[in-house]
C-alpha cells in the first residue's frame, strides 16, 4: 500500500477526512434514494434531464411535487450534493495531502460522479434499463472509492504502520470476499431492475456469505488483537447477519403471494430499500477489511538475507 512520510499535511484527519465521511454518508442515504425509486417504479417519473420537466433542476416549483415526481426529483437533487461534496472532497485532497497517490483517487472520485450523474441522465433520455444496472453498479463502486478515501485520510490509518503482520493468503481471502460481496450487489441490481435472474441472486448469496464469513473469522482469529482488524471484522459478521434477514423479508414480501396480507406495499419498499443500503454498507465493510490487512502486509518486515529481519519495516 503507498505510503507518505509524516508530514501536517497528510498525517489524517482534518477537512480532507471530514468531508470524505460527509461525502460518504450522503451517498449512503443517495443509495437508499435510488432504491427507493427503483422499488416505487417512478424512475421515469420525470421524463427530461439534466431539466425538470423544462425548468432548471434547481428551480422546480415544490407545488408540481407529486408522489412519483417528488422521489425522482429529490433523488437527483440528492445526487448533485454528493457531487458537490466530492468536487470539494478532491479539493481539499488536492490542497491538503501531499501522497499523490491519494489525490489521484480524489480526481478518481470525482471522474465517477460526473459519470454516475451521466449515467443517471442517459437512463432517462435513452429508457434503457441495461443504463439503470450499470447506474446501479457504478453507485457501489463509488460508495466502496468514498469509504476507501474515508479510511486512508483517518488518524488511525496515519498511526497505523507496522503494528501488525497479516499473511498475504489472508490479505487475498478479504479481497476475494469483498469482490464477491460486489458481485452480489451487481446481481441484486440487475434482478431489481429486470425483475430478472432472481434464482442467481440468491444462490451468490451463498458463496458471497461464506466468502465474508471466513476472511472475517480468520481475521479476528488471527489478527483479533488489532482494534482496527477487529472492528472492521465484527461489523462484517453484524451487517452478515442483517442483510440476511433484510433479504429473506423483502424476497418473501416481494415474490411470494402468502405475504401479501402480513406485509404491506410500504413495508416491502422499506425492507427492500434496507436490504440494499445494507448490501452497501456490507461491501465497504469488506473492503475496509481487505484494505487494513494489505496496509499490514505491505509494511510487514522482510526477512534479511541469512535469515535475520532488517531494523525496520518497510511500507
Amino acid at each position: 500500500m503507498p505510503h507518505a512520510g509524516p508530514s501536517t499535511r497528510s498525517a489524517g484527519g482534518g477537512w480532507p477526512h471530514r468531508l470524505a465521511l460527509l461525502t460518504l454518508c450522503a451517498t449512503l442515504f443517495l443509495i437508499v434514494a435510488g432504491a427507493l425509486v427503483t422499488s416505487l417504479g417512478v424512475g421515469l417519473a420525470v421524463p427530461d434531464w439534466p431539466t425538470t420537466f423544462g425548468h432548471s433542476m434547481f428551480a422546480f416549483p415544490l407545488s408540481k411535487m407529486a408522489r412519483g415526481v417528488l422521489f425522482e426529483h429529490s433523488h437527483r437533487l440528492m445526487g448533485s450534493l454528493v457531487g458537490i461534496l466530492t468536487i470539494l472532497t478532491a479539493g481539499a485532497l488536492l490542497w491538503r495531502d501531499e501522497r499523490r497517490w491519494m489525490r489521484a483517487l480524489g480526481v478518481a472520485a470525482l471522474a465517477l460522479v460526473i459519470l454516475q450523474g451521466v449515467l443517471g441522465g442517459m437512463r432517462v433520455v435513452l429508457v434503457k434499463i441495461d443504463l439503470a444496472v450499470v447506474h446501479a453498479c457504478a453507485a457501489q463502486l463509488f460508495f466502496g472509492l468514498m469509504a476507501g478515501i474515508a479510511l486512508f485520510t483517518s488518524r488511525a490509518w496515519a498511526r497505523s504502520e507496522g503494528t501488525c503482520v497479516a499473511g498475504p493468503p489472508l490479505a487475498r481471502l478479504a479481497a476475494l470476499a469483498t469482490g464477491t460481496l460486489y458481485l452480489q450487489t451487481a446481481l441484486g441490481a440487475y434482478l431489481r431492475h429486470t425483475g430478472e435472474r432472481a434464482d442467481a441472486h440468491l444462490m451468490f448469496a451463498v458463496v458471497a456469505a461464506a466468502a465474508a464469513l471466513w476472511a472475517a473469522a480468520r481475521a479476528v482469529r488471527e489478527y483479533g488483537s488489532h482494534p482496527a482488524v477487529a472492528r472492521a471484522a465484527n461489523l462484517v459478521w453484524v451487517l452478515l447477519a442483517v442483510q440476511i434477514v433484510l433479504g429473506l423479508a423483502a424476497f418473501v414480501g416481494k415474490y411470494t403471494e402468502w405475504a401479501d396480507p402480513v406485509l404491506p406495499y410500504g413495508v416491502v419498499v422499506a425492507l427492500t430499500a434496507a436490504h440494499v443500503a445494507g448490501g452497501s454498507l456490507l461491501f465497504a465493510a469488506a473492503l475496509v477489511l481487505a484494505i487494513w490487512l494489505r496496509r499490514f502486509q505491505a509494511s510487514a518486515p522482510e526477512p534479511a538475507r541469512g535469515g535475520a529481519l532488517p531494523g525496520r519495516a518497510t511500507a
